[in-house]
């Protein structure tokens, strides 16, 4: 986890924080119980597609770069898949493209996870098929987020790009389902609620992980056995999901799904410096290409985690004043 001390690439493989940036999000990631799905038709592909020029235009209207991502479907592409593991008792975890049975196998020594993700933050990425017939509110914001970590290169680190893309990938999903249907519409509503869910979602996430690490820290150090570590890890898993009982996301995945340490791994960083970027949207008076501007401005001009985070609590005390967003 990034910022503060909790999470940096010296606790956690190199390997993993590598395959993440270029694998797959979390908020991404389908259900491994998928069933078997059914052929798309060229007349579905082609709607989705038309939405995906619609939402890149509007990207335009918000300052966004131009990507390549989503311009084309892949109809044997159907889901990026990986296995995810971490310690029992501590955050150290990677990632291989073991099968879904070996993953599971591992889970007897290991928290694991075996992911499969709709699409994957990179140039060029297709529409896969999974995505292709995914709900239409998390198709739009799939398109979203991930053409907005297209406009975060160059970010520090993967909390600051996450975190920043979550919150402006669901902000400008937002504006564009009340503009294309209507702010009374479902779909619109359902982004409204998420974006608040989310807020108080990475407050619980923070205070956990930061409880979590501190009991792994215990055992490492020996003031607790193994047992008394799993015992202790147990009960603070089952406060954090009483605390997340009535976050029910439906674009996203909320605390309450976070249910072993490699789960964890890969939703904390989305959760780091949601409430940072929060408090410059409204610092930013609630107007989304203004935030959007401003995440971009601090990518270009800090290169380390510190700085950027200096800047930004900078930019909030000044109102997000400064040149070159309207």
């Amino acid at each position: 986890k990034e910022g503060g001390g909790m999470f940096s690439p010296k606790r956690a493989l190199v390997v993993f924080l590598v395959v993440l940036f270029v694998v797959a999000c979390r908020t991404v990631s389908v259900d491994s119980e998928r069933t078997t799905p059914v052929a798309v038709t060229p007349e579905e592909a082609r709607i989705r597609l038309d939405l995906v020029q619609e939402i890149k235009a509007f990207e335009a209207k918000l300052g966004w770069k131009p990507t390549d991502n989503f311009r084309e479907y892949s109809e044997t592409l159907e889901t990026y898949n990986s296995c995810g593991r971490a310690e029992t008792l501590s955050f150290m975890a990677w990632w291989d493209t073991s099968t879904k049975e070996e993953c599971e196998e591992d889970g007897r020594i290991y928290d694991t996870t075996y992911s499969e993700a709709e699409a994957i933050a990179g140039s060029g990425t297709p529409v896969s098929r999974s995505l292709m017939q995914t709900e239409l509110s998390r198709f739009i914001y799939v398109v979203f987020h991930e053409d907005f970590h297209e406009q975060m290169r160059g970010v520090p680190t993967l909390a600051l790009n996450e975190s920043a893309t979550q919150l402006v990938g669901l902000l400008a999903a937002r504006e564009f389902t009340r503009e294309r249907y209507g702010k009374d519409s479902d779909i619109h509503r359902a982004f409204v609620e998420e974006i608040e869910f989310a807020l108080k979602d990475a407050n619980i996430e923070k205070h956990y992980y930061q409880e979590l690490e501190r009991l792994y820290e215990r055992v490492s150090r020996g003031e607790l056995d193994r047992a008394q570590g799993l015992k202790e890890k147990a009960i603070l898993f089952e406060k954090m999901h009483s605390e997340c009982e009535d976050i029910r996301f439906v674009i996203a995945v909320s605390c309450n799904r976070i249910t072993n340490n490699i789960l964890f791994v890969l939703s904390i960083p989305y959760a780091m410096h949601y409430p940072l970027f929060f408090d410059l949207y409204k610092s930013c008076a609630l107007n989304v290409k203004r935030t959007g501007v401003a995440v971009m401005r601090l990518v270009g001009e800090n290169q380390t985690e510190e700085k950027f985070i200096s800047h930004a609590e900078e930019l909030i005390r000044k109102g997000c004043a400064f040149h070159g967003a309207s």
